[in-house]
């Protein structure tokens, strides 16, 4: 786990990594898989550019969003990079990050699929950077610009970058 504050701060490169077990095909619908990790696949790295409170009274049609005005939305700026040999989605990134607090609790990012207006169609989205990552394949070794935005708690003390079915690093 990785303090977004201190990443934020250092201007750090953290690289996600998922780690590969071993397993045994047995025949073509029969694989065993054991815990026995025999490698290490690099997936995405990148840097977190800021970590800034939404009010969301000021998105543009507030009455297209699904979720209250009233809820506590956080916007994490960043810069990506696809370290696999292909493309991949964007929404692989988002399926393995997460933010937790210094209690264990994980904390989804919300996507298109959550709020439409809130994440792709507002002003807003398109000018954040939420908008432009969107069900997007990114060719390897390209950096790109985007940011996801999360629902939290509205008290928290310390929040951390977190990672699921993977590892998390400085680079």
């Amino acid at each position: 786990m990785i303090p977004i504050n201190e990443a934020i701060e250092a201007g750090a490169w953290l690289q996600i990594d998922k780690p590969i077990k071993r397993e045994d095909r047995v025949s073509s619908s029969i694989t065993f898989i054991y815990d026995e990790i025999v490698a290490v696949e690099p997936r995405f790295k990148f840097k977190l550019i800021s970590f800034s409170k939404v009010d969301l009274t000021t998105i543009d049609n507030p009455e297209n969003l699904k979720v209250s005005v009233d809820c506590n939305f956080w916007l994490l700026k960043f810069e990506l990079v696809v370290l696999l040999k292909e493309s991949a989605y964007f929404s692989n990134f988002v399926d393995m990050l997460k933010l937790s607090d210094d209690e264990g609790y994980q904390f989804e990012a919300f996507d298109w699929t959550d709020d439409f207006h809130l994440c792709s169609n507002s002003d807003f989205a398109k000018s954040s950077g939420l908008a432009s990552l969107n069900n997007m394949k990114i060719s390897p070794k390209i950096r790109k610009t985007g940011a996801l935005i999360f629902e939290l708690p509205d008290e928290f003390d310390t929040l951390f970058i977190t990672v699921k079915d993977g590892e998390i690093s400085e680079v």
